[in-house]
């Protein structure tokens, strides 16, 4: 019974693979002629992990070097306005469209894209889940002064309504919803 609790919250969850093809309207609101990196970020807003990396976000500001957009999976008003204010593009789905749109499946997720939108990192923020330290900045920083960077893995809430069936088949974390 233990385990089944545990596995909901500490195993690492599915994102895209750099190099993956991703529906091109999820990079929609970026110029083609803009050179610039574009980063997306993915938070699913019932998701507490999700909802600590969007006011981190808030807090930091879009870095000038690259073009940030902000993807909640829920409605929040007050911080789609904050977000906004701060200069992130930000759009709201459904965990369905979520799924059926971009194939993503699980949240907080940043990927990051070149100027050519290919991807070229796909992971989270923190190298352990609810970790102290924010890793973003220092990714995107990185990927800007071309360096490669290895993928942190994704921790924090399954939002497909598949993915919250494999990970908690008991439904003690995800009741049905």
């Amino acid at each position: 019974m233990t385990s089944a609790l545990m596995v909901a919250h500490w195993i690492t969850l599915p994102k895209p693979e750099p190099g993956s093809s991703i529906s091109p309207s999820l990079l929609a609101h970026v110029s083609s002629d803009d050179r610039r990196l574009r980063v997306v970020h993915v938070n699913y807003l019932e998701c507490p992990c999700s909802r600590r990396v969007v006011r981190h976000l808030i807090r930091r500001e879009p870095l000038p070097d690259a073009i940030e957009k902000l993807l909640l999976v829920g409605e929040d008003q007050e911080l789609q306005v904050l977000a906004r204010n701060q200069g992130y593009a930000v759009e709201s789905v459904t965990r369905e469209e979520l799924q059926s749109r971009f194939g993503l499946q699980s949240s907080p997720l940043m990927m990051v894209f070149d100027s050519e939108s290919n991807l070229i990192y796909s992971g989270g923020y923190t190298s352990r889940k609810q970790g102290p330290a924010f890793q973003d900045e220092t990714i995107i920083k990185a990927l800007i002064d071309g360096e490669s960077v290895e993928s942190l893995p994704v921790f924090g809430c399954a939002v497909s309504k598949d993915l919250q069936q494999l990970v908690d088949p008991l439904q003690l974390k995800y009741q049905s919803n």
